[in-house]
């Protein structure tokens, strides 16, 4: 049977839609229609649907509203979560540190993760002064538990004149409140965890699995500590070394991409484990430990959403492998799309879960039109030639789907992204590469030695032809200034121009074919 439409052939797509509205109608009418309405109604509507099988078609429409309805519910209730009245005087309470703790001159900052009271497995995002007497705080890890008496503070927004919603933000990431810690504020002391879910014990374990990690990276020698703050960027998703200048060299040379851990960084590790594990002889077991491995790593790392997005995608692949199935299509992004959403609806307002959806959307569409465009031509036959053109190809297509997001969050485009993406993905999947080549390397620090050696020039080449790159006049246009309806006006004119282009090619052939 066939679909009798384009849309049918990506029912998930649809799903997707009808959460994203019904979750963007829960917020905006958060306080107003509260969690059971929304919950009641699902229910009654998904009962009514049961009645309907005679009347598909009104059985469709009515199972989308349920989805609407249902991802009202679980952004309310989410909602209900995160927004909580503090109180307005200092509060005791007992808390874990849940991050790499960073200094900034004479404050140290770090998450907290409460173990106790009435916020008990919430989180605060906590400044802690660190004087030359007390030398307390710069001492502390991920693990280490404090009591703390402190106001709680609701997060706010800084900088009034961005379209980065910073209180927005935290809400999506689980913060509640911020706090300030004078020396007298907090002392460190063991504190129990039998309060915190078992998810959240083993993210703290994972956590110090990654701080053993990093402080390999960082005992590396002979790299600079730019040098040290790129790798662990890129493979363990610590980016508290980099400095303001680096993240501005990347940032105009559009390949800020690449110190946040996502699709392209998960692909060259699921390469690697794939490679690692295609020999076993039960087909079924080999891809079961490439995505119990996916899943570990991402876990280690924080579970940014971009990575989150790519891992489930990575896991249905393998899934989808195994039955001989189309692996990349809008099914497959859309199914990773509900399966985040329905677990934190908070998502959507998350900017590495926006900028990462795009960009595989972007390619998903338009990769084959752009790659064809130049296929039959004399040089196709040239194979360094094919794989450049794809790669600017990928890097086109992700950039139409990325570039009004990057507009309005950061009034940035960088002019010349096709050159940056040729030097850096190859540069990014080789220190990749050696970063695992060096831990797995542990036991032969000579070999070791070794990769170091090649990491530092890998690494160097990076930073230094990026420098490059945004040394260029015109690198970047800066100043830009985008509105919620000029950003969507934008994709609907790509969209528009997308569709005129695939008549065109229509019209040609069928016109090409005439003449014959």
């Amino acid at each position: 049977m066939k679909p009798n439409g384009r849309i049918q052939q990506f029912p998930l797509l649809r799903v997707a839609l009808m959460l994203v509205a019904g979750i963007v109608a829960g917020d905006a009418l958060y306080g107003a229609v509260g969690q059971s309405v929304w919950m009641l109604s699902a229910v009654a509507l998904l009962l009514l649907s049961f009645t309907l099988w005679h009347r598909p078609i009104t059985q469709s429409c009515v199972i989308m509203a349920v989805i609407v309805l249902a991802g009202a519910w679980r952004v309310t209730a989410r909602l209900g979560d995160v927004c909580m009245t503090l109180p307005d005087k200092p509060v005791c309470y007992e808390a874990v540190v849940a991050s790499r703790p960073v200094a900034h001159g004479k404050v140290v900052r770090c998450d907290l993760l409460v173990s106790n009271g009435a916020l008990v497995r919430r989180k605060i995002r906590a400044s802690i002064l660190c004087n030359e007497r007390d030398g307390r705080a710069r001492r502390l890890s991920v693990g280490d538990g404090m009591r703390i008496v402190s106001e709680l503070r609701e997060p706010e927004n800084y900088h009034k004149d961005s379209n980065f919603d910073y209180r927005r933000w935290m809400s999506v990431h689980g913060f509640v409140a911020t706090t300030f810690l004078l020396p007298s504020s907090w002392q460190s002391l063991p504190v129990s965890l039998d309060s915190l879910s078992r998810t959240d014990r083993l993210s703290l374990r994972a956590m110090r699995m990654r701080e053993s990690l990093l402080s390999r990276i960082h005992s590396l020698r002979g790299m600079s500590a730019e040098e040290r703050a790129v790798v662990a960027a890129m493979t363990l998703g610590d980016k508290s070394g980099l400095t303001v200048e680096l993240k501005e060299t990347y940032s105009v040379t559009g390949a800020s991409h690449v110190l946040a851990l996502s699709g392209l960084h998960l692909g060259i590790i699921y390469f690697i484990l794939t490679l690692l594990f295609s020999r076993r002889r039960v087909h079924a077991m080999g891809q079961a430990a490439v995505v119990v491995t996916i899943w570990g790593y991402v876990f280690m790392v924080g579970l940014p959403a971009s990575a989150v997005r790519a891992a489930t995608m990575f896991s249905l692949c393998s899934l989808v492998s195994m039955l001989n199935r189309d692996r990349m299509s809008l099914n497959t992004i859309s199914f990773a799309a509900v399966v985040m959403l329905a677990a934190n609806p908070l998502y959507l307002w998350d900017v590495g879960f926006q900028m990462s959806f795009m960009a595989v959307i972007g390619i998903l569409v338009f990769y084959n039109p752009f790659y064809r465009c130049l296929s039959g031509r004399r040089v196709w036959g040239v194979r360094m030639f094919r794989r450049l053109w794809a790669l600017t190809s990928v890097s086109v297509a992700a950039q139409l789907g990325v570039a009004p997001l990057i507009a309005y969050y950061f009034g940035r485009f960088s002019c010349y992204f096709i050159l940056t993406n040729i030097i850096a993905v190859p540069l990014t999947t080789l220190i990749i590469y050696f970063t695992f080549i060096l831990f797995a390397l542990t036991p032969l620090p000579v070999l070791q030695g070794w990769a170091g050696e090649v990491l530092l020039r890998l690494v160097s080449w990076l930073n230094g032809g990026l420098e490059l790159v945004a040394s260029l006049p015109g690198a970047s246009i800066d100043g830009i200034r985008m509105s919620v309806p000029r950003v969507a006006l934008v994709y609907v004119i790509i969209a528009c121009t997308y569709c005129l282009g695939i008549y065109a090619a229509r019209l040609h052939r069928s016109a090409s074919y005439m003449r014959k």
